[in-house]
Parts: C-alpha cells; structure tokens; sequence
C-alpha cells in the first residue's frame, strides 16, 4: 500500500510537471510569459581578428532576478556571473546594455587560444542556455609584423621632427 502511494504521488508530481511546462509554454506563445527567453535573432557566430576585441552578445527577455553567466566549454571554466568577473585574465569582462536586455561578454586582445564555443547561461531550473562560437582570424606573425610597422613608421616621424 505504501509503494502504491508513494508511486501515485510520484506520479501526480510528474503531471502537474508537464502541466505546469505546458501552461508555461502556452503563456510565452501567447504573449503572457513572465520568465526569462532568449532572443533568436543574436548571432552563434562571431568572427574576431588577432589582438582585436572581441564581443559575444546574448540577448535576455525578461531576465526578472535571474542571473546571467558567461562559461568557456573548452574547460568549463565559469567566466563572469552578471558582472562579476570568476577568472583571473582580465582580458574577460560582462557588461549589459540595458535597453536592449544584452548582456556582451568582452574579450580583449583577443589570442587564438580564446577561439571555440561560450555558453550564455541564466539562472533558471532547469537551466537555459545559448551557445556561441568564436572564430579568431589572423596569425601571431600579422600581428607582429604590423607592430614592427607602426613602430617603425612612430620612430621615422620622431626623427624627422628632433630639431
């Protein structure tokens, strides 16, 4: 008789589950979905060039008191949660803007080990998530040779103005 029970109870949680998920999803459908959604019209691929900044964009509806993470997959390393920063380089940094609802995650100076995929994660239960890739262009060599340019090009102006 206990087994019974606690298999009934099970179950009616299972349903009011699926009833609730439902009622959820019927609410976003017509409009009344108070919880958190991704905007689909942001990009999964974002290309940067060498040593350049680099911006990942994940747009949040109705974020409410959900937070929003920013995790490298390569490692799993938790990044930034809102706008506190979880890893040592600060190369890496979230910031939102708020009138569009997009929280960017920021990397600077951009290497080629920071190219592969991010997660744009929010705080809910179960958890959301939207998944971009970052494809660094370029070559160490490029980069070197334009700083090499640049200061070649700083020391002739400095020569040619010393009186």
């Amino acid at each position: 008789m206990i087994e019974v029970t606690k298999l009934q109870h099970w179950s009616s949680n299972k349903v009011s589950t699926c009833v609730l998920a439902f009622e959820d999803e019927k609410r976003r459908l017509s409009g009344l979905y108070t919880g958190p959604y991704f905007d689909s019209n942001i990009s999964t691929n974002i290309t940067a060039q060498l040593g350049t900044h680099a911006y990942l964009p994940c747009k949040v509806k109705q974020l409410g008191n959900k937070s929003v993470s920013w995790i490298r997959r390569r490692d799993a390393h938790i990044l930034t949660v809102d706008r506190y920063t979880f890893i040592a380089d600060d190369r890496f940094q979230a910031f939102l803007v708020e009138a569009t609802d997009t929280w960017t995650l920021q990397i600077k100076y951009v290497q080629a080990r920071d190219g592969g995929k991010y997660e744009c994660q929010v705080s809910t239960e179960p958890k959301m998530s939207h998944f971009i890739t970052l494809n660094v262009v370029g070559t160490e060599s490029g980069i070197s040779h334009a700083r090499s340019r640049l200061m070649d090009s700083w020391n002739h102006a400095v020569e040619t103005t010393d009186p």
